[in-house]
């Protein structure tokens, strides 16, 4: 049993770090947009929480939900980028 554990996380190591370099990037251009949403950092905490204690299944849907913010927060920086106001405030 501790052979097919350790077969499994051997296998999962490599899509939760390359999650967490997704993550990380797609963190970072948001940063640098000055988009970042304000749950992103926690939920990024968190994935690295639950990697650390071997519960994989969580890190990973969790990485994957701050992904998924970080590049809902870039579009919707490039969305607003030239909205400018409302006309009836003219």
């Amino acid at each position: 049993m501790k052979t097919r554990s350790l077969m499994l996380a051997m296998a999962l190591l490599p899509a939760i770090a390359l999650t967490g370099c997704q993550t990380a990037e797609t963190k970072e251009a948001a940063a640098a947009l000055k988009n970042e949403w304000r749950d992103t950092a926690k939920i990024i905490k968190a994935a690295e929480k639950a990697a650390a204690k071997g519960d994989y299944a969580t890190a990973i849907k969790l990485a994957n939900k701050a992904e998924e913010q970080g590049r809902l927060a870039v579009q919707q920086a490039r969305d607003n980028a030239n909205a400018g106001n409302p006309s009836y405030l003219y």
